[in-house]
């Protein structure tokens, strides 16, 4: 992807300064701080909550249209000291990687678009109106499959390196560790979403050649 070596190698110069006790308000300065100097459009918030553990976290993102911002979204712990370890290094990572690619993504879909207004949608009238409704429209938006799509094509190449990536693709239902297709598969449970399943899988394809990931 156009900026995922970058990103990567931002992210990469700055372990030493990630790995070990830091607290997250420090961990957001350095991303932005980090990210700002090589001029990577995104930009980083905390939230905090007392329900997670010390060790938890979990990275979200948004891409504001209105103001054309990337925002990723770090979820800690209130306590004030939060501890990467080494081993949880290249996870935290690739997490961080994904979710600005993701957003970049969404930024550069709204840079070049032509109109105005929400993007083409999946027929969703024959799908049955349940609790997984809401998402459901979300993920059929043709913006959302398409940045799902890399992000699939990111965790193939991430978790399953050893393996060729097409036989990984070919055999998604029974990869575990490909949690965005298990999203859009979970949602549409019970529902006939081949048509969806379809654009999805031959839009990961497609990204497949221009992902790439490297553990430090």
């Amino acid at each position: 992807m156009y900026l995922g070596q970058t990103i990567d190698a931002v992210l990469s110069k700055n372990k030493s300064h990630l790995v070990g006790k830091i607290s997250p308000q420090d961990i957001a300065l350095t991303l932005n701080k980090s990210f700002k100097r090589k001029k990577i459009p995104v930009a980083f918030i905390l939230e905090t909550f007392k329900e997670y553990k010390p060790s938890e976290y979990c990275i979200g993102g948004v891409f504001d249209a209105e103001y054309d911002e990337c925002i990723i979204v770090l979820y800690f712990s209130t306590r004030k000291t939060f501890y990467l370890t080494e081993s949880r290094w290249n996870d935290f990572k690739f997490l961080i990687s994904q979710a600005a690619q993701h957003e970049l993504i969404h930024k550069y879909q709204h840079q070049f678009r032509t109109f105005t207004g929400y993007d083409e949608v999946v027929d969703l009238r024959s799908l049955q109106h349940n609790d997984n409704q809401e998402d459901g429209e979300y993920l059929a938006c043709m913006d959302e499959i398409d940045a799902y799509a890399h992000d699939i094509a990111m965790e193939i190449k991430y978790y399953y390196p050893f393996y060729d990536p097409l036989y990984v693709l070919n055999t998604i239902s029974k990869r575990r560790k490909i949690d965005s297709f298990h999203y859009y598969k979970n949602t549409f449970e019970n529902e006939d979403w081949s048509y969806i399943r379809k654009l999805l899988l031959k839009k990961a394809y497609r990204w497949l050649p221009y992902v790439t990931y490297t553990k430090d």
